[in-house]
């Protein structure tokens, strides 16, 4: 996908990307500014940096699930401009070993999917400030820790 590629189609509100053999995103979503849902489940990311999100303001729904992705990167906090609800995050199937504090920001996230990964511990940032969450899935992984002061 390249920058170009969506131009058009800001009114948007549904995008289905799934299994494709999609690598990466190269800020193809940044015209985007309507899109509520966007399907990026069944291809072949590593990485997702939550900057490809940035200005979404309507996303509510974001499902990369069943990627290669073993690293978050960019936290949100940082994204100045960002006013992002995602609601409902699916990142299970994937390559993740840790969170690294990348969801911390994601205010509004009220579903959470992290199942089948290869997570060992929960640290006490991976879950800060997601004060809305009501469903989080951390089955089939590979558990040792959830350190006392993860909330």
């Amino acid at each position: 996908l390249s920058e170009d590629d969506f131009t058009e189609l800001e009114n948007l509100e549904d995008l289905q990307l799934g299994n494709n053999l999609l690598p990466s995103l190269n800020g193809s979503l940044l015209p985007l500014r309507s899109l509520r849902y966007l399907n990026l489940s069944h291809n072949l990311l590593e990485e997702f940096s939550l900057q490809e999100i940035r200005g979404l303001r309507r996303i509510r729904i974001l499902d990369l699930s069943d990627n290669r992705i073993s690293r978050l990167s960019g936290r949100m906090e940082n994204l100045v401009e960002l006013e992002t609800r995602v609601m409902d995050l699916r990142l299970e199937n994937n390559l993740l070993k840790s969170l690294d504090g990348s969801l911390m920001g994601l205010h509004g996230l009220q579903i959470l999917n992290l199942s089948h990964n290869f997570l060992e511990k929960i640290a006490p940032d991976d879950l800060i400030g997601l004060d809305d969450l009501r469903f989080l899935d951390v089955s089939y992984n590979q558990l040792t820790t959830i350190e006392e002061t993860s909330k």
